[in-house]
């Protein structure tokens, strides 16, 4: 009885860890779409709108061209 317990224990144990990659990763990638979304958008803009954004066309290229898991 004691077994089944502990072996009870021991697999909820592991299935909340699972559970916990399964989330940090459901939110890893979610931020990667989001840069990348964000990052299309930036391009798209027109260089008065980029210029109101206290940022210029270099520097929004600069942005455009990290790829989606960096900042």
């Amino acid at each position: 009885m004691q077994t089944q317990v502990r072996l009870t224990q021991v697999l909820k144990s592991g299935i909340q860890v699972v559970l916990g990659w399964v989330r940090r990763l459901g939110t890893v990638l979610a931020q990667w779409e989001r840069r990348a979304r964000e990052r299309r958008q930036l391009m798209e803009l027109s260089d008065h709108l980029i210029k109101d954004i206290g940022l210029d066309r270099k520097r929004v290229q600069c942005e455009v061209n990290k790829p989606f898991w960096r900042e």
